[in-house]
């Protein structure tokens, strides 16, 4: 198979900051300011931080971080199952950045505040698409897992 059908095989990004390594393995991707260390998520040509124009590097973000905040969501575009648990997590690395927690009921008597997570990328086909889309969630950090 040439190295085009290859990229073919995968199913696209469904934002811009999900990307892949060359062995085909998921990762989100960041950028980090070489003047203040403050570590984004996406692309950015200015620190949000410093102001920086310059010294701006790609990076792959953490893939392990904590719960910031939490809101459990009852109600949602038509075809998304509800409810759901929708988080901001700092990641590991400093970057903070929004999802779904998934592998636990959103029940509202739980404090999933600073509950370990990490990463966990599938394929899914999105309510009103017709192809699958790489995305990613949460889940709860395993015992024995590294909040890295």
């Amino acid at each position: 198979m040439a190295e085009s059908d290859t990229a073919e095989a995968f199913a696209p990004s469904i934002a811009s900051h999900i990307r892949r390594n060359e062995q085909g393995q998921p990762y989100l991707a960041g950028t980090k300011c070489g003047n203040c260390g403050h570590t984004f998520v996406g692309a950015r040509e200015v620190c949000a931080k410093c102001y920086a124009r310059s010294g701006l590097n790609p990076v792959k973000l953490a893939q392990t971080g904590k719960i910031y905040t939490w809101s459990i969501i009852y109600r949602s575009f038509p075809g998304i199952d509800t409810p759901f648990i929708d988080v901001i997590v700092d990641l590991a690395d400093g970057a903070h950045i929004k999802g779904i927690l998934k592998g636990v009921e959103a029940d509202p008597e739980v404090d999933y505040f600073d509950m370990l997570v990490r990463v966990d990328f599938r394929e899914v086909v999105p309510p009103g698409a017709d192809e699958a889309y790489l995305v990613y969630y949460f889940v709860p950090l395993e015992d024995g897992e590294q909040n890295e």
